[in-house]
């Protein structure tokens, strides 16, 4: 008899239905759930960690402080392009002047100069002179402001051309220039204001049944602006005294 009730109390054990564990269900709630931010709206303020980088040993990469070139031990070449009125005795011409420079910022340079001057009228003599020659100048820097004045002296010919009645006329005369430049530059680039002396040694004039109708004197006079671009050419070499060593 126990065996038997022991069997139907193991069997309705069997039968049952296991429980369903527990459940915790929120109420439904009108409002939708906000959709997750693009991950190309994230901040650094939503993760600090990325707000500053990882470096070694706690130290942050500073930028390289900018130097400016020292005009005492700088070689450059710059390019010069000018244009302004040119006065000779008796005569106003349109000069168009250009010049290379090669050598130190502050110091002696090299210098290959020509240029145009146009006169103005064309009748009843059309005048065109070409100044050629080269020589050197020093430049020099005005107290701390970035502005730069030469002087220099250039030895070459004067190309005369002059068309009149009778054809064309050429001729060649020796010529010294003596350019005064103030040049004030921002980083290549800069502006130029010269003053240019010359000399060719010789008058020129053209005369029609014996009257004189043109006439230009041998010194010239002029002021010129333009621009002039630099490019930095090297170090000079620059030999500094040694010390002499003192005996304790």
């Amino acid at each position: 008899m126990l065996h038997w009730s022991s069997y139907c109390v193991a069997w309705s054990l069997a039968a049952a239905p296991e429980p369903e564990p527990f459940r915790f269900e929120a109420p439904p709630s009108s409002e939708p759930s906000p959709a997750p931010a693009p991950v190309a709206s994230w901040t650094t303020a939503d993760h600090p960690r990325a707000s500053t980088p990882a470096t070694p040993f706690g130290t942050t990469p500073r930028p390289k402080p900018h130097r400016e070139p020292d005009p005492r031990t700088t070689r450059i070449v710059r390019l010069d392009l000018m244009a302004g009125p040119l006065w000779r005795p008796r005569q106003l011409d349109a000069a168009l002047l250009t010049s290379v420079e090669i050598g130190a910022m502050r110091g002696i340079s090299g210098v290959f100069a020509t240029g145009l001057l146009v006169d103005p009228r064309r009748t009843p003599v059309a005048a065109l002179d070409a100044p050629i020659g080269g020589g050197a100048l020093y430049r020099g820097r005005l107290a701390r402001a970035p502005v730069f004045l030469s002087i220099g002296l250039t030895a070459g010919l004067l190309v005369h051309r002059a068309k009149t009645e009778r054809g064309l006329h050429h001729a060649v005369d020796p010529d010294l220039r003596v350019p005064i430049r103030f040049a004030w530059t921002i980083a290549k680039l800069g502006v130029s204001v010269a003053l240019e002396q010359g000399f060719s040694f010789r008058d020129r004039d053209y005369s029609r049944r014996g009257q004189v109708v043109w006439a230009k004197g041998a010194y010239r006079i002029g002021f010129a602006i333009g621009l002039h671009w630099d490019r930095v050419a090297g170090r000079a070499r620059i030999t500094l005294p040694r010390r002499r060593m003192r005996s304790s």
